[in-house]
């Protein structure tokens, strides 16, 4: 019983390489019929009605990407706008009062992308807010745009 499921599995696997060469070879378009009969062929003209549609979906993809990329990062207006210098990672440095981040700190660059502590160097104009143990929790490093913009009024709480 074990060989017949031998001689089995050797069969899938023959099998399997003969589509994969039957793939890649010069005369793939005269065997992949004959070993799909119900698959049609979708080689040459036939994809030519559907060109316009893959362009149409592509460029609306496109549109998309760039209308998210035109929109306003989500920074709180309760965030309070610094000049942070980032001496060590998990240690950062504002006006004269050296911060420790808190365990989850999130530091995100100018592309809104979250940066590792570690990779973040010098002293950048930003937007942050604390945690309640006084740590540093998320952080925004700003754009010059977004830096010469006016602070938002933060909403009051009732």
């Amino acid at each position: 019983m074990a060989s017949a499921s031998r001689g089995g599995l050797l069969q899938s696997v023959e099998r399997l390489i003969y589509k994969a060469f039957a793939l890649t070879s010069p005369g793939r378009w005269t065997i992949i019929p004959g070993l799909f009969p119900n698959v049609p062929d979708l080689s040459g003209p036939s994809l030519r009605p559907h060109f316009l549609s893959v362009l149409v979906a592509g460029l609306s993809g496109l549109a998309s990407t760039l209308v998210f990329a035109a929109l306003p990062r989500p920074i709180p207006d309760d965030a309070a706008r610094v000049k942070m210098a980032f001496p060590s990672p998990g240690v950062v440095q504002v006006k004269d009062a050296t911060l420790r981040l808190s365990p989850g700190a999130q530091i995100r660059d100018t592309h809104n992308r979250i940066v590792l502590p570690s990779h973040v160097a010098g002293e950048y104009v930003v937007r942050m807010l604390m945690d309640r143990n006084g740590q540093v929790h998320r952080v925004w490093i700003l754009t010059p745009e977004e830096a010469a913009a006016p602070m938002p009024k933060a909403r009051s709480r009732p």
